[in-house]
């Protein structure tokens, strides 16, 4: 009996214990809408210091387009950022750090020029 009562509590340690290393999962969801006269790349990434950041996502969105880049059971401990880039961007890619569910962007350039700065802004949620 008493060794039957610690195969049980064995049996339900090691099920806890591994259920713990899946952790929580959740979704990271960048809408994004390219008012760029230009196609513009939106990336997900897992942050992991400089030169060490994990792409986990990307789409291609076009002028005028508007688009979801998302990537979905991912750790809720993991530090994730959107970076948008256009071709003939002059300026660094635009990052934004991302919270778990959906955040909205809107992607413009300076003076609306081909070759203006990107600029990403997020859109608050009603």
């Amino acid at each position: 009996m008493a060794r039957t009562a610690f195969n049980i509590a064995a049996t339900i340690g090691t099920i806890a214990f591994i259920g713990g290393l899946g952790g929580c999962q959740t979704a990271y969801v960048a809408d994004i809408r390219n008012d760029c006269s230009q196609p513009v790349i939106a990336q997900l990434y897992k942050a992991g210091g400089p030169g060490n950041s994990d792409l986990l996502a990307e789409k291609y969105i076009g002028p005028g387009d508007r688009a979801s880049v998302a990537r979905y059971g991912v750790p809720t401990d993991w530090p994730i950022y959107v970076q948008v880039d256009a071709k003939m961007n002059p300026g660094y890619p635009q990052q934004f750090n991302l919270t778990p569910g959906t955040t909205i962007f809107t992607v413009t350039q300076e003076g609306n020029d081909p070759k203006g700065k990107l600029r990403l802004d997020g859109i608050p949620r009603p």
